[in-house]
């Protein structure tokens, strides 16, 4: 018989005890050690300090022991959007927030011996550690809170909020690796990566916050194979590498913000969202030169099949919070998928933003020119999108159209949503207390004393 003790989490650099946690509880206010459940809670800073270069995922396997981040190699797709687990469990079965909103999950089905088989799972990778104020890490079953997807737990991805300061972070790293195996030793030194990120954070408004977000990053690939077996290939030298076992080659580009400001009374409108860009390539098996899938005539020394990707991933939010009659009232919207970001989504994208930029700017009453402005803009870009969507329809068709026209017409339904708010808004200015008090003018009051007698009427001219 044995007994295992439980080995306690490392606290984190900067950890504060009296942080205010979401996850895992229905009553707010509550930090993590009033919590019934066990909540870690990372802050932006550990993250971006941990040293395990650029990936949000590794970054929380080494800070969150209950979060693991293997790294598997030529298991096709799963090479280029690798999964964590919570617990141990299947990485479907944990659920993904983004500021307590569900997160979307990949169009990815890990196959072959990766761990995961037949699941698919967030990709914590598409959001860059800069972007990140905090991390919530539910390690307990929580389906009866949020449903069948969080039996292994749930983590939050809380995005930084701040309307003032910034900074910016550059990485460099390569791996100079030696080893050995019973076919001789091996040196590599690969695996270069270099990397970009900051944030800033600035004002919309007297009290609201925009903070913009972005990560940029290089990776070259690794490779840990081990020398051909000269008895299965006598034609190749002892010492040739063939295959190719590691890390894929990488560029992404990633670009996050998170605004949101009071509107009136116990309400306020918020938005978040992001976009990430990334290329990947990665190896398959090698194929030797005597391989029964090489073609001689082709390849006389064999060949090295590799997968190439291009995955665009985006998340766009926005809702409104408040409070009525004592009850606590979220509304929200979310879209976000695998495709192709054409440029009408883009300009229906800045259309929604514009219109929720006049909404804030409108209610927080900073300057009567700035609606005007923003008004003529979402009306110029919601024109010119409506024009480049029937464009498309009539001249360009193509089997994405129904999903980008479905994703224009969801941020066209923000953009008149919001500029509806903000004219309502622009109205109650101009009729309500900010309107200029009308001049009551009256006479001054004469000096004290008598009251200059009337002057006596004319005598009128005689015939």
């Amino acid at each position: 018989m044995s007994v295992a003790a439980a080995q306690p989490a490392p606290v984190a650099a900067g950890d504060d005890e009296e942080e205010i946690v979401v996850t895992g509880t229905r009553i707010p206010g509550r930090v993590k050690l009033d919590t019934m459940a066990p909540v870690d809670v990372v802050p932006g800073k550990s993250l971006m300090h941990v040293g395990t270069g650029t990936e949000l995922a590794n970054s929380l396997a080494v800070l969150a022991p209950s979060i693991s981040f293997p790294r598997p190699s030529i298991t096709d797709g799963s090479d280029h959007v690798r999964p964590a687990t919570l617990r141990g469990l299947a990485p479907d079965q944990t659920l993904v927030l983004i500021n307590g909103l569900r997160g979307h999950v990949g169009a990815l089905v890990n196959v072959n011996g990766n761990i995961g088989r037949g699941s698919t799972a967030f990709d914590l990778n598409t959001v860059p550690t800069v972007a990140l104020g905090s991390v919530e890490v539910l390690r307990d079953g929580a389906a009866a809170q949020y449903g069948a997807d969080a039996i292994a737990g749930v983590v939050n991805l809380r995005l930084r909020q701040a309307d003032a300061g910034g900074y910016v972070v550059l990485n460099y790293g390569i791996y100079n690796t030696s080893f050995n195996t019973s076919r001789g030793s091996h040196e590599a030194e690969d695996g270069q990566t270099m990397s970009i990120a900051g944030w800033m954070g600035g004002k919309l408004g007297e009290e609201s916050f925009l903070t913009l977000s972005g990560e940029i990053i290089s990776r070259d690939p690794t490779n840990r194979s081990d020398f051909v077996n000269p008895a299965a290939v006598p034609l190749y030298p002892a010492r040739t590498v063939l295959g190719r076992f590691g890390d894929p080659e990488v560029d992404s580009y990633s670009l996050w913000f998170n605004a949101g400001g009071p509107v009136s009374g116990t309400w306020e409108l918020y938005a978040f969202g992001g976009f990430q860009e990334k290329e990947s390539i990665a190896a398959a098996t090698a194929r030797a030169y005597n391989n029964a899938n090489n073609v001689l005539a082709v390849y006389p020394l064999g060949f090295l099949p590799k997968i190439k990707t291009e995955i665009l991933d985006y998340n766009i939010y926005t809702g409104a919070r408040g409070e009525v009659s004592g009850w606590e009232i979220d509304i929200s919207l979310g879209f976000n998928a695998w495709q192709a970001f054409s440029i009408t989504d883009l300009i229906l994208a800045l259309t929604a933003l514009s219109g929720i930029a006049l909404a804030v700017l409108t209610a927080s009453r900073r300057s009567p020119a700035l609606p005007v402005a923003f008004t003529v803009i979402t009306s110029t870009l919601g024109a010119l999108a409506t024009l480049l969507v029937f464009y498309r329809i009539l001249n360009q068709p193509g089997p994405n159209d129904f999903v980008e026209v479905k994703f224009g017409a969801f941020l066209g339904f923000l953009a008149v949503l919001a500029v509806a708010v903000g004219g309502f808004l622009a109205m109650r200015d101009e009729e309500g207390e900010d309107a200029p008090m009308p001049v009551d003018v009256r006479p001054t009051p004469a000096a004290e004393g008598p009251a200059d007698p009337a002057p006596p009427p004319e005598a009128e001219p005689r015939a």
